[in-house]
């Protein structure tokens, strides 16, 4: 009779469902990456805000290597300013005030030596694009 007693035991022990731990929160980049905590997956990372004092809610952008001509995610209108939250040596961004990145519209410059603050465009004129010219370094 205990063996009987015994085995039911282990077998009710064994179906009791598993409850596994649970997942850890997907990790959504480059948010999180902050100044201090730069990501190895990028070789640039900058914060752009359609406010020239950065009060609103930043855009994040960042990748590896030269970009070419990019509008996308920019805010609505263009953005007023950014920060700088990871750029490596090998890259540097330029911020130009159209669509097409034309030389002759740029408006401001973000490389491995800026500052990471709180930076207004020139002129006071609005981001409309960026390219990133750069490489990843091998």
């Amino acid at each position: 009779m205990k063996l009987h007693v015994g085995i039911f035991a282990i077998l009710a022990f064994i179906s009791l469902p598993i409850r596994a731990a649970p997942a850890p929160p997907p990790q959504v980049q480059p948010q999180g990456s902050g100044p201090g905590h730069p990501n190895p997956k990028y070789n640039w990372h900058f914060n752009i805000f359609k406010d020239k004092h950065c009060n609103d809610s930043p855009i994040s952008l960042a990748g590896s290597g030269s970009s070419g001509c990019k509008t996308d995610n920019l805010p609505k209108g263009g953005a007023q300013a950014f920060i700088k939250v990871e750029v490596n040596s090998h890259c540097k961004i330029v911020f130009y005030k159209d669509t097409n990145c034309s030389k002759k519209d740029d408006v401001a410059t973000l490389q491995a030596s800026s500052k990471n603050v709180c930076t207004e465009s020139k002129k006071h004129k609005h981001i409309k694009s960026y390219e990133v010219q750069g490489s990843v370094p091998g």
